[in-house]
């Protein structure tokens, strides 16, 4: 709870935002906040507490990968902008959806389809990377692990 709401520049940016984060007394248990949150809260509020912490995450990682640091109201912004683009992408979006379950699907002979993925660790200084390649009949052609 600490780094979401007042951890470096978070108290800072909640405030900017006007969202005055929610407290519950006794609560350290992240999830049991967001479960509060988002059961009591407005929909507003919602999506800029879920947007305002996205914004305030994105910030940290790129002053640990980058060295860039950004203010809280250079993070205010952000976070404006981006309710302001899902506000204006809901607004075109028409009233009924339509929903697809979507899975895996195997590639048409002679394709390959190759999974990527990669992660850094900066408390230890170690990425990892690797690729898995299957072909039509999902038969693991290749793959490859690295750790540095």
């Amino acid at each position: 709870m600490h780094v979401i709401t007042r951890c470096g520049p978070a108290k800072e940016v909640g405030d900017l935002v006007s969202i005055g984060w929610p407290s519950i007394f006794n609560i350290d248990d992240i999830r049991a906040w967001f479960d509060f949150v988002f059961k009591h809260g407005s929909n507003y509020t919602c999506k800029v507490i879920a947007i305002t912490i996205w914004a305030i995450w994105h910030a940290r990682n790129k002053q640990v990968m980058e060295g860039k640091q950004q203010t809280a109201q250079d993070i205010r912004i952000i976070v404006a902008s981006l309710v302001r683009e899902l506000d204006e992408i809901n607004r075109k979006l028409p009233d009924q959806r339509e929903t697809m379950k979507t899975h895996w699907k195997p590639p048409q002979d002679p394709n390959v389809k190759v999974n990527f993925d990669a992660v850094f660790k900066p408390q230890i200084q170690q990425s990892c990377s690797g690729f898995v390649i299957r072909n039509e009949i999902r038969i693991n052609i290749g793959k490859w692990c690295s750790q540095e």
